[in-house]
């Protein structure tokens, strides 16, 4: 068979553009499998594993000629991250022995960007020059502070990766990037904070930087969302969320 996937970097929601040649028309299918492993049960152990919390799959059975493959838009991107991993790959090949084994087989493994984000709530206290952001990019804002003193003020980019089942949320919060800041007066500052670059390399099979996401699957809220976060030590804290959001994807034809 000849088998060709158009790229193996997309956007979550994405169809997934084959075009097969069969040879003496043998039935063709293609499995889908994006799984989920976390660390975040662990967190206050000593010895830390990655713990399977879904897996999901999806099966087609493909034709001659060209055809666009669709999946749940609520599957998350492939993020490799501190306390979260998610995997997509591909399977396809010939099916025998009854469909229990694909010969010839060929494995893929797709790097998937998250959807777009809706836009954030805005703070009261913290004012930002715009609200989604490309890794990269310099976030330019301001404070204001109704205790404390803005020369003691402390200002960083936070990530939360977070997994909700039920009543229970179980999440890790780490400094993502400080800021920059440039006192005005007694109440009010400026800052400017330069958020760090997407450093995934294109072959890697996961991607290694915490853009914002958020879904549900079954019974299980799984994201990452990322703050600006405005503190004075025992007086005052304020946190205004962003969206990090990918650059514009490149493609990359797999045969």
């Amino acid at each position: 068979m000849q088998l060709l996937i158009e790229k193996n970097i997309l956007t979550v929601g994405e169809p997934i553009r084959v075009i097969l040649n069969s040879l003496n028309n043998e039935v063709v299918e293609m499995h889908l499998y994006v799984s989920g492993m976390t660390i975040l049960f662990d967190l206050e152990k000593r010895n830390k594993f990655f713990r399977m919390i879904f897996n999901k799959s999806i099966k087609w059975r493909l034709k001659d000629g060209e055809q666009l493959l669709t999946y749940p838009s609520w599957l998350p991107p492939s993020l490799g991250l501190k306390t979260l991993a998610i995997r997509w790959s591909l399977v396809s090949g010939v099916p025998r022995l009854g469909g229990r084994i694909l010969f010839p087989r060929k494995d893929i493994r797709l790097r998937v960007y998250p959807q777009k984000m809706p836009s954030p709530s805005k703070s009261e206290f913290i004012t930002t020059n715009k609200l989604f952001y490309k890794p990269g990019e310099i976030i330019h804002g301001s404070v204001n502070v109704n205790r404390g003193s803005a020369k003691d003020i402390i200002i960083e980019l936070r990530v939360t990766e977070y997994l909700k089942i039920n009543d229970k949320t179980y999440s890790y919060t780490y400094q993502f990037a400080s800021a920059d800041v440039n006192v005005v007066n007694d109440k009010s500052c400026e800052f400017m904070l330069k958020i760090p670059p997407d450093e995934t390399l294109f072959d890697d099979r996961y991607i290694f930087y915490p853009y914002t996401f958020e879904t549900r699957i079954d019974d299980k809220i799984i994201g990452v969302k990322c703050e600006v976060n405005a503190e004075i030590p025992h007086e005052f804290s304020e946190s205004q969320e962003i969206i990090l959001e990918p650059q514009e994807i490149k493609l990359k034809k797999v045969i």
